[in-house]
């Protein structure tokens, strides 16, 4: 076995000079330096605290998930004697059980290697992100909306996102990690003032240069910030207001928009070990920086790439990981890029205002045959608010990721006892094409409206009767699900016992098979008593009876 070990070092050796000879100026190169194991540890499973947060412990009891030997940090012992060879130590990785450094130099390499307790070392992929489209600022709009959430409001309401709102869920007491490129602004402008005044922000960290300088480089972090977390009525609301947030740099942004792979790693494991219920990355990978490194198809298999690897690790942790599907929909590769092929992680396509597939989202399926992307939401001209409190239209998945990002945060804060998939799983149900998914929208454009009602035991199934009614009694909101197309003369009608129209409800248009409507306080308009609804389509008409207790 030493022997085998001694020649697979040798080959190393050569391998690794001419990959290191082949870069530019000897410049230092980094690689993965993978352990056999996490012998000398100090730390325990059963001492979870010295290790993880007391949110993300509490978390972990909460959903039932175990602590694992993933949990475990990277051993010390072993981190030492790789810093005794005088490589300089990037990150230490405990989901991977591996070390990331730089060298330029093949013989260190090769002495790391003969280590026992290294198992194997590979290079870290650079990996070049998708390319983001120019945003047209429209700030003579500032102040012309009188909708409550701006020019928010259509990207919003086209997901039902308004109903949980009104419901009291804007996102309090969840947690939501952020990972891009740079967040110029989010700091100093005034269109981020209120989530400084909220105190929402609860830290942020710069991984490329292991510090918290986050606030530089690029301006895409704060504008996909604030489709979750803008709160300026009449301007622009976002999805989740009043949520918690962690901003985290875990991109290097520069001509070629390079990323390495390790950053969004240590990302993920952070915000693991901080408890954090979210991660939305706008931020979609395919090709590599050296071209002898690209993926290929056949990588978006969901079990391939570091950081589809990752993001599955992070939702084996009980962490929702929304992601963009990428914006290679009209290029020569047009499918999704990693980490959206991971079978746990929620991929995000992209929709126009109109609701029509946006021609630059990128497509499914993954090489492994499944659907993706799950759901979308609108990326397609989507308005974002810029720091100085100015809305711009920017288009692409990036923007349509913090969308689903910040609806299912409301969502779970309205179910707190369902888990990341359950809350994923109701969003898909909800969507508008969920009985016939396609690799280009998924699921479909998500309804928090159905969704909500689904995770309150509503089933979903189409039967023979053109609507169901609930809660029979009805106290407050009277809620129905109508099995049918919503045309423009479609309406709901409400009788007292003595046969006196009392209500007209116009519908919005729709044409999906499943259309959730909501009467909000419907005892207003009527004593306690029997009533009678009615609903009439196109084609059909059904009468119901309905009970009024007021409280």
């Amino acid at each position: 076995m030493l022997y085998l070990k001694q020649f697979f070092i040798l080959l190393f050796f050569f391998q690794i000079s001419e990959f290191v000879f082949g870069q530019d100026e000897m410049l230092p190169q980094t690689y993965w330096v993978y352990l056999t194991d996490k012998q000398h540890s100090e730390y325990s499973l059963d001492r979870p605290h010295e290790f993880l947060s007391t949110r993300s412990i509490e978390k972990r009891k909460r959903f039932n998930i175990p602590m694992s030997y993933s949990d475990l940090p990277v051993s010390e012992f072993y981190i030492g004697q790789i810093k005794e060879t005088g490589v300089k130590i990037i990150t230490a990785s405990r989901w991977l059980n591996a070390i990331s450094i730089q060298s330029s130099d093949p013989e260190i390499l090769a002495s790391i290697l003969s280590l026992n307790c290294v198992s194997k070392i590979e290079p870290v992929r650079k990996m070049k992100r998708q390319t983001e489209m120019p945003m047209l600022s429209i700030e003579n709009l500032k102040t012309t909306e009188t909708n409550y959430y701006g020019l928010a409001g259509n990207q919003f309401g086209m997901i039902e996102g308004p109903f949980l709102h009104e419901n009291g869920y804007t996102g309090n007491d969840m947690v939501i990690a952020v990972f891009d490129a740079g967040f110029i602004g989010v700091d100093t402008g005034v269109g981020f003032s209120s989530v400084w005044e909220k105190e929402q922000i609860l830290g942020y960290w710069n991984f490329p240069d292991d510090n918290d300088s986050v606030f530089i480089s690029s301006y895409h972090g704060a504008n996909v910030f604030s489709i979750m977390a803008a709160d300026v009525p009449g301007v622009y609301v976002g999805a989740a207001p009043d949520a918690k947030y962690y901003l985290f740099r875990t991109e290097i942004v520069d001509s070629e928009y390079v990323a390495e792979e390790h950053f969004w790693l240590a990302g993920a494991e952070q915000a693991d070990f901080l408890g954090v219920d979210i991660i939305n990355s706008s931020l979609s990978y395919t090709t590599f920086d050296n071209p002898d490194e690209s993926h290929t198809y056949s990588d978006l298999d969901g079990n391939t790439t570091v950081i589809t690897k990752a993001a599955d690790m992070a939702a084996s942790k009980g962490i929702l990981v929304c992601t963009a599907a990428g914006n290679y929909g009209s290029d020569s590769w047009h499918y999704i890029g990693a980490p959206a092929d991971g079978d746990s992680v929620f991929a995000i396509g992209s929709v126009d205002g109109d609701r029509q597939y946006s021609s630059f989202s990128s497509v499914g399926p993954t090489a492994d045959g499944r659907i993706k992307p799950d759901i979308a939401t609108q990326g397609g001209n989507a308005a974002v608010l810029s720091s100085e409190g100015y809305v711009s239209i920017g288009s692409g998945t990036s923007y349509a990721s913090p969308l689903a990002a910040g609806a299912s945060a409301i969502l779970w804060q309205a179910h707190p006892d369902k888990t990341n998939m359950e809350i994923m799983q109701a969003l898909k149900q909800s969507a508008s094409i969920a009985k016939t998914p396609n690799n280009k929208l998924g699921w479909g454009i998500p309804n928090l409206f159905l969704a909500d009602l689904f995770l309150k035991g509503f089933d979903g199934q189409q039967n023979d009767e053109l609507f169901t009614v609930f809660p029979n009694p009805v106290q407050t909101n009277l809620y129905l699900i109508v099995y049918d197309k919503i045309t423009a003369d479609a309406t709901i009608e409400i009788f007292d016992i003595s046969g006196k129209k009392i209500l007209v409800v116009q519908p919005e248009y729709s044409d999906t098979q499943i259309n959730p409507i909501i009467i909000q306080n419907f005892p207003q308009y009527t004593a306690s008593g029997i009533y009678f609804i009615r609903v009439n389509t196109n084609s059909k008409s059904k009468t119901l009876e309905i009970l009024v207790a007021n409280p």
